[in-house]
């Protein structure tokens, strides 16, 4: 294998590294709660328990 593939391979290493580390850092985006009735309204939202 010549040298410049080793540098190629080992920099392709580093970046991909790099990625996984800046990625780890990401939040997950918070939770909605919706609620759902049968005989519900649909013109209602749907965000309140006393107005599904």
């Amino acid at each position: 294998m010549s040298k410049h593939r080793v540098a190629a391979g080992a920099m392709a290493a580093v970046v991909l590294t790099a990625g996984l580390v800046v990625s780890g850092t990401a939040k997950a985006a918070a939770g909605c709660t919706f609620y759902v009735s049968a005989s519900g309204s649909d013109g209602n939202a749907g965000t309140s328990p006393d107005h599904p």
